[in-house]
């Protein structure tokens, strides 16, 4: 039996970092037996009947500030919390952990710890732009490298990471990165509106929602339109959106402007996997697999942003040659294939 400790619950799917939870979980279970816990916060989403939820973590905002630790671990996991995970780890073949910020607060466990690091917190939280994420930041410097060194193993979105991860000294690093199960829509409309989806809920995605309504869109001269959650604060804001299939369909290009932040952007991987071709910043492009490299431009500031979607909208034989460079690309698009390096890894220790 594998467990995977969750920092949310992973279902309903309706983030990125809830996307992934679910694909490696479905992965894994095609192997292995999974039990899925949840550490919950105050004030946490109520946890899926498919998972355990652990007790309540009873430290205060203060409390989790003050410490050396991890502020989000601390948050989650205290003493009563990893009790109940210890039991719940006996006689189980390895715990796979969703964040590095949980492992400063595990409780001594006799299994196997391997570390999913979706972002690594010392670049997130620098990201965040936030006086909690500067001092978060400088406190992840010297618990993130420890964490990652004393893990069994780590799982990194890309090689970026993967390089910072083997120069703290991780015993043994495997790459998965985020895949995309979507359906590849048909060549897009020769006028459609350009689309722009994430949770702009989180800071970097704010700050890219902000640059695109008030810098880019009034450059543009062409229909914009903005779904995911946060985005119901802009006008026309579309909100969640439960299935983008229709949105993406019709859309003749999406958009990126993030400009900062850490990991890979799910939300660019899915908009290439739908067969559309993403305008995004430099930072962006760190999310575009190789094999996508031509469904990809790549423009910073305002103007640049704008006018290579006029060009993309204007020319529709250039934009539908990328697209159909898309579709016959090897796109992450299933995620057994995308975590077969940690079914693998575990397949070792797990008896599969």
């Amino acid at each position: 039996m594998i467990v995977v400790l969750c920092n949310e619950s992973p279902w309903p799917v309706r983030n990125g970092g809830r996307v992934r939870l679910d694909g490696l979980i479905a992965a894994l279970r095609e192997q292995h037996e999974v039990r899925v816990v949840v550490a919950v916060g105050a004030g946490s989403d109520a946890v899926s009947s498919e998972a355990i939820a652990l007790p309540v973590a009873g430290r205060s905002r203060l409390g989790a500030v003050a410490g050396a630790g991890p502020f989000l671990g601390r948050r989650l996991l205290d003493k009563d919390s990893g009790a109940v995970l210890q039991t719940l780890c006996e006689g189980a073949a390895a715990l796979v952990v969703s964040h590095s910020y949980l492992a400063p607060e595990l409780p001594p466990l006799a299994v196997p710890v391997v570390l999913d690091l979706q972002n690594l917190e010392v670049h997130r939280q620098a990201a965040a732009g936030t006086a909690l994420g500067r001092l978060e930041a400088l406190k992840a410097r010297r618990w993130e490298p420890r964490a990652v060194a004393e893990a069994w193993a780590c799982v990194c979105v890309d090689e970026a990471d993967a390089s910072v991860v083997r120069g703290w000294g991780a015993s043994d690093v495997v790459v998965v990165p985020n895949a995309a199960q979507v359906p590849t829509g048909p060549p897009s409309p020769r006028d459609g509106p350009v689309l722009a989806v994430a949770d702009w809920r989180y800071g970097p995605n704010a700050d890219g929602l902000r640059l695109l309504v008030h810098e880019v869109a009034p450059r543009l001269g062409h229909e914009l339109v903005v779904a995911g959650r946060g985005s119901e604060l802009v006008p026309g804001g579309l909100g969640f959106v439960e299935d983008l299939t229709a949105l993406y369909d019709e859309a003749a290009v999406v958009v990126s402007p993030v400009v900062r932040g850490a990991g890979t952007q799910l939300k660019i991987i899915e908009a290439l996997t739908r067969g559309r071709v993403v305008v995004t910043t430099t930072y962006g492009a760190r999310s575009v697999p190789a094999a996508a490299h031509q469904g990809c431009v790549i423009a910073d500031g305002p103007e640049a942003l704008a006018s290579a979607l006029r060009s993309l909208v204007a020319d529709v034989t250039d934009r539908h040659r990328r697209e159909a460079v898309l579709r016959a690309a090897p796109l992450p698009r299933s995620w057994t294939a995308a975590a077969a390096p940690l079914t693998d890894l575990l397949a070792g220790v797990a008896g599969g």
